[in-house]
C-alpha cells in the first residue's frame, strides 16, 4: 500500500525545508571564504619588504645586527609568514 496523501505532503514539505536549510548553510560559507580571500588579497597589496633580505610585512633589513632570516626582530614575524 502507498503513502497517503497527508504523508505525502509532510514529506513534501520536509524535503523542501531541508533543501531551503543547506542553501542557506551553503551561502553562509561562501560569505565566509570570500572575507579569507579578501584578507589574503589585502596582506598581498600591503607587501613591504621583498621577503629575502627584508621582512615582507614590516620592511626590516635583514643582516648582522638586524632581524635574521627567521624571525623579524621589528614585527616579530616568524620566517614561514615572512616567506
Amino acid at each position: 500500500m502507498g503513502l497517503v496523501i497527508s504523508q505525502q505532503v509532510k514529506i513534501g514539505k520536509f524535503l523542501k525545508h531541508a533543501f531551503l536549510c543547506r542553501n542557506v548553510s551553503i551561502d553562509r560559507c561562501c560569505v565566509g571564504c570570500r572575507y579569507l580571500v579578501e584578507r589574503v588579497d589585502n596582506m598581498k597589496r600591503n607587501v613591504l619588504g621583498n621577503g629575502t633580505s627584508q621582512c615582507l610585512l614590516c620592511g626590516e633589513e635583514f643582516g648582522l645586527l638586524g632581524a635574521s632570516a627567521s624571525e623579524c626582530e621589528e614585527c616579530s614575524k616568524v620566517g614561514s609568514v615572512m616567506q
